[in-house]
């Protein structure tokens, strides 16, 4: 669960242009990383870079060691008055 200010913002925002976008974030360099390994949604033929500690970035198929960890089912949008609304009521 979570709250947003901002509905454009919200878990759809960040779970297409953020989580599952191989663009996302940018490096200084340049360097694509690919989408996030954890909470993305692995697409099959992709990859994602990961930083060593040395600095450098390894790249590895999409589904190197790296299951489907997290699995979206559904999303749900709920009313959540604030707390001087309640007091209101």
């Amino acid at each position: 669960m979570s709250y947003a200010k901002n509905i454009a913002m919200q878990f759809e925002f960040v779970q297409k242009m953020w989580a599952n976008s191989p663009n996302f974030p940018k490096s200084d360099g340049g360097t694509v990383h690919g989408h996030d390994p954890v909470i993305g949604q692995h697409q099959g033929a992709g990859f994602v870079n990961l930083k060593q500690n040395d600095g450098s970035f390894k790249r590895i198929p999409e589904s190197g060691g790296f299951a489907q960890w997290v699995t979206t089912t559904a999303g749900e949008y709920f009313f959540s008055p604030s707390i001087s609304a309640l007091k209101n009521v």
